[in-house]
């Protein structure tokens, strides 16, 4: 079985090089689609006029909910797809078959909406400045063991793949929750939700798909790390549970390895030109 694979995108062309690298070798992928949120950064634009892959640009930057507004996945009704940031590679001894393995726990985990690898945090350098922040966070997701493979833990953006029926029904059914939230003002005490309207000719003119930017409050009296927990429990509560792997079947992100101290051009060109609620980690990864 091959799948087709989403690639949230937005400036980062080393890492997204890097990511590219094992998709693409990969028996499992059939497609490779690079869904790109405005990037402005010169390298990153002549890329994507030369990639072998498909290209879908947008206008503004949607974050990784783009996946779904753009109604993109109506041209993939495979069983499975497949979606990921551009900053996450394999461990060196992860096996070959990490896309089929997902697909695998999908297949033995029927009440679970979408599987992942686990994400290392074992070796993060010191010269990372978020680094103890991601291994507050993320230590937690290691700690539910479904079974000798798994560990139920909430997934973001980072690689998962996703079994296509169930999880379009519960993203229609998040995405009226959401907007119905956002316009009582029932919010999540950590994050402020904003319903915006479609835009025409680029959004579904469906009111489900309208886009919701979710924007995490700097004046709350928690930390980034328990702002992201509470962030997960909330849509895990209206989406459903999710899997991780456990070793080998493990990914490195990239970008919590950059050493902080010493930000390469790209980088900071991506944190100049970043919004901050799209942002997640980088706010903290840039020393003051």
């Amino acid at each position: 079985m091959k799948i087709p694979v989403f690639v949230i995108v937005r400036d980062r062309l080393t890492c997204l090089q890097q990511t590219l690298g094992w998709l693409e070798v990969s028996q499992a992928v059939s497609d490779i689609v690079l869904l790109d949120n405005a990037s402005t950064y010169p390298p990153m634009l002549e890329f994507l006029r030369r990639t072998k892959h498909r290209v879908v640009s947008f206008p503004d930057n949607q974050g990784p909910s783009c996946v779904w507004t753009s109604g993109i996945l109506d041209e993939f009704e495979h069983e499975y797809f497949a979606v990921t940031d551009p900053d996450l590679v394999p461990r060196e001894d992860c096996p070959h078959d990490l896309v089929e393995h997902c697909v695998k726990g999908l297949e033995d985990h029927p009440t679970f909406r979408a599987c992942g690898p686990g994400l290392e945090i074992g070796d993060l350098p010191d010269h990372y400045a978020a680094r103890r922040e991601v291994i507050r966070l993320e230590a937690g997701h290691w700690s539910k063991a479904l079974d000798p493979e798994w560990y139920v833990a909430p997934i973001d953006s980072t690689f998962a793949v996703y079994r296509y029926a169930q999880h379009m029904v519960s993203w229609h059914e998040t995405r009226q929750r959401l907007v119905v939230e956002a316009v009582n003002s029932d919010q999540p005490p950590i994050m402020q939700l904003t319903y915006e309207q479609p835009t025409p000719g680029i959004y579904s003119p469906e009111w489900t798909r309208a886009p919701i930017r979710i924007q995490f409050k700097n004046d709350s009296p928690l930390t980034f790390a328990k702002q992201l927990r509470q962030f997960g429990d909330w849509i895990a509560a209206r989406t459903g549970p999710m899997l991780r792997a456990g070793y080998p079947y493990v990914i490195r992100h990239l970008t919590w390895y950059i050493d902080s101290g010493s930000l390469p051009e790209e980088e900071l060109y991506y944190l100049e030109h970043a919004r901050e609620d799209y942002a997640g980690w980088t706010r903290l990864a840039k020393r003051p």
